[in-house]
């Protein structure tokens, strides 16, 4: 395994050409040898890389941050914890643009970056983006509850409740 994988982690996709590490690689990888998921033009497939690098970049290191207060995987502090939801929720909302007339993030049909992204947002759609916030965010709601209900993510993930009130974060005390 440590002779395939140079981050020595999971995931890993072993081919006959070489190994992927990385989750959205392999994605892509399986969506081009199916032949679909991956746009059904140039524009598409620009948007499908765009939202899977906006996943990786913007939205992951957030994610993460939200991720540790709410689930107390480590010690945030609540301005740190503040930030990060407020910065979460911008970042929602810009998804939320460029879902507007649109049903999916390349077009009308779902794409490895719907499922890309979606897998990012998961825990903080069941946990923290609530039914208030989500009002608002009309083109995203609608995204997320079709993406969610895509037979390959019931299959993988199950039925996906999003939440209807948000978690309080696990935070520690600053001191003085």
């Amino acid at each position: 395994f440590k002779a395939k994988n140079i981050l020595d982690k999971f995931p890993l996709l072993e081919t006959n050409e070489g190994c992927l590490f990385d989750s959205s690689a392999i994605s892509v990888y399986l969506a081009e040898v199916a032949k679909k998921a991956l746009g059904s033009n140039a524009v598409e497939r620009a948007l499908v890389d765009q939202w899977i690098s906006y996943s990786n970049t913007t939205l992951a290191p957030t994610v993460a941050k939200v991720n540790t207060g709410i689930f107390g995987l480590g010690p945030i502090t609540q301005n740190d914890y503040n930030d990060a939801a407020k910065n979460l929720k911008a970042y929602v909302k810009v998804l939320n643009t460029g879902l507007e007339g649109k049903k999916f993030l390349a077009g009308n049909e779902p794409s490895v970056a719907d499922v890309v992204v979606a897998m990012r947002l998961m825990n903080s759609f069941q946990t923290f983006l609530d039914g208030g916030f989500r009002k608002a965010m009309k083109n995203v709601e609608a995204w997320a509850q079709a993406t969610y209900k895509l037979p390959a993510m019931v299959k993988i993930c199950g039925n996906v409740q999003l939440c209807a009130k948000a978690l309080k974060p696990v935070v520690v005390v600053e001191k003085k």
